[in-house]
């Protein structure tokens, strides 16, 4: 008896030895041409800063934006149409503190964007918070508030991600949006709170 299990103990390690060998041998066996096979790479190109569609995700100092001479830009239909339904007047987000946070929130249609400046999608979210101030103004308030210095408000709303939008009607939330939100998606919530 001793001898039948000792073979089939040697058997099935004798197998396990062949199959990592083949296994092996698979691995050696692939093609050549290892270029063929390699997964297609996207490359994401953010324009210089100062050019229309840069975003700023390194952290590049401002003024440095601001001073660079914008190239001239041809629009779309689409670009032209919003740009015309747009107002002149470009009023930016405002920035809220702890103890404004009730007050500004209480009235009206509020759009909150909490956010730090060590966040990556923050910075990615911002020219879209920025142009959708200009683009509501005077129908609803846009607003940012740095979860770094405002704790408080950060804690009252339960953030927890960055960067977190919070949509107010009459000081009640309407609408959480968590993380990085497109244009259409944010203007698409911002005029449903508007039409109730």
């Amino acid at each position: 008896m001793l001898s039948i299990q000792k073979l089939l103990f040697l058997t099935t390690r004798a197998a396990f030895v062949c199959l990592a060998a083949m296994l092996v041998g698979c691995e050696k066996s692939e093609p050549a041409n290892e270029a063929a096979q390699a997964p297609e790479k996207v490359e994401w190109v953010n324009p210089p800063p100062g050019e229309p569609g840069h975003v700023d995700v390194m952290g590049e100092a401002e003024s440095s934006a601001a001073t660079a001479a914008p190239a001239p830009v041809s629009m779309s239909a689409v670009e032209a149409s919003t740009a015309a339904a747009e107002p002149t007047k470009s009023a930016g987000p405002i920035t809220l503190t702890d103890e404004k946070f009730a007050e500004v929130t209480g009235k009206g249609v509020v759009l909150v964007d909490f956010w730090a400046p060590w966040c990556g999608y923050c910075k990615m979210q911002k020219p879209i918070v920025e142009k959708l101030a200009g683009a509501y103004a005077g129908r609803a308030v846009i607003a940012k508030a740095n979860t770094d210095e405002n704790e408080k408000s950060a804690a009252a709303q339960r953030i927890e991600a960055l960067p977190t939008l919070v949509l107010f009607k009459d000081g009640k939330v309407q609408r959480k949006l968590v993380g990085l939100h497109n244009e259409v998606q944010l203007r698409a919530a911002l005029d449903a709170a508007l039409e109730n």
